[in-house]
């Protein structure tokens, strides 16, 4: 039975599809959203308290007895400004504000297979946001 529900678990992970965007402008989510926040990130790669350790650090897994997940999600309002000054030799505006909302989430999942194997799983989105400036920001051409 064991062997089964492995060979499951394993099917299940290949067969999720997975998309990957990339933003050449993005800011970093450092706590990806698990209970680690309320410890401001010390000890984040030592602490097993929960399943975000199969990604903080995999050996910490060995720790728990049981099947553990975790689902975190987090959300950021971005501001930010262009100042354009009197070295700037192209004609433009500052683009106003190009920050807006960025979602973050992470999902954790360790599975007990035996007391000496443990199997784990971790999908985050440790970067998000991107920047949006006006079409006619001084910087459209750098």
């Amino acid at each position: 039975m064991k062997h089964f529900r492995l060979r499951l678990l394993v099917a299940a992970i290949v067969s999720l599809p997975v998309t990957q965007f990339a933003y050449a402008a993005a800011f970093q989510f450092y706590e990806l959203g698990t209970p680690i926040n309320g410890s401001a990130a010390v000890g984040q790669a030592v602490i097993t308290s929960d399943a975000s350790t199969s990604y903080f650090n995999p050996a910490g897994m060995t720790q728990f007895s049981s099947n553990q997940f975790l689902l975190g999600t987090q959300m950021a309002l971005a501001y930010t400004n262009f100042s354009p000054n009197a070295s700037n030799t192209i004609p433009g505006s500052n683009g106003s504000n190009a920050g807006g909302i960025a979602p973050g989430a992470a999902g954790y999942f360790i599975y007990n297979y035996s007391p000496k194997l443990k199997l784990g799983a971790s999908f985050n989105m440790p970067y998000a946001g991107a920047l949006d400036y006006d079409p006619h920001w001084v910087g459209r051409y750098k």
